[in-house]
C-alpha cells in the first residue's frame, strides 16, 4: 500500500488511470445551472453540462467548500493516509487553492501539502500525473513535493 495521498480537484482533468488508484481521491467543484447545484463528475457529467448550455442555461462554478474537502481529506486518512500532497487548479483563477489550504491546516495526524499548479484542465492533471508517479516510484514525501513544485515552474499550457 502507497503510504502517500493524492488530492485534486476536479477541474484538474487527471486521466482515468490515476483517478482510479487507492490513494487519489478527486473533490468535486461545484455546478450551478437552472437553480440546481450539482457536484463536478458526481451528480452531473459533462456531456449533461454541454446539454445544459446547448438547452440555454449557463452553467457557473464555484469551489468545492470547506466542509466538502475535509470529507476527502478524512477519507484518505480512513485509508490510512497520514502524508497527502493536494494539488488544485490556479489560485489565480479560482479560491479552490486557498480553500484546499484552509481545510489542511484544521487536519489533525496528517501532513498535507497543497500545491498551487498555476494551471486548469489537463495542465493540472498532468502535474498531479506526475505527483502520482513519483509517489508510485517510492520517491520520499519531501522529494516528491519539491519536484512537483519544480514542475509547476517549468509547465506551460497554450489555449
Amino acid at each position: 500500500m502507497k503510504k502517500i495521498g493524492l488530492l485534486v480537484d476536479s477541474a484538474s482533468d487527471i486521466p482515468a488511470e490515476i483517478k482510479n488508484q487507492v490513494n487519489v481521491e478527486v473533490v468535486p467543484l461545484v455546478v450551478t445551472a437552472n437553480n440546481h447545484g450539482y457536484l463536478d463528475r458526481v451528480t452531473i457529467q459533462p456531456q449533461e453540462v454541454y446539454q445544459l448550455i446547448e438547452d440555454g442555461y449557463i452553467p457557473k462554478t464555484a469551489s468545492p467548500t470547506l466542509g466538502l474537502v475535509s470529507q476527502y481529506i478524512k477519507k484518505l486518512q480512513q485509508r490510512g493516509y497520514k502524508k497527502i500532497i493536494a494539488i488544485t487548479i490556479s489560485s489565480g483563477l479560482s479560491v479552490t487553492n486557498k480553500v484546499f489550504k484552509i481545510a489542511s491546516e484544521n487536519v489533525n495526524n496528517a501532513i498535507i501539502t497543497v500545491i498551487d499548479s498555476k494551471s486548469i484542465g489537463i495542465g493540472s492533471g498532468l502535474i498531479a500525473a506526475y505527483a502520482e508517479d513519483l509517489i508510485n516510484a517510492n520517491y520520499d514525501y519531501q522529494e516528491i513535493t519539491k519536484r512537483v513544485q519544480q514542475s509547476v515552474l517549468k509547465s506551460k499550457v497554450y489555449f
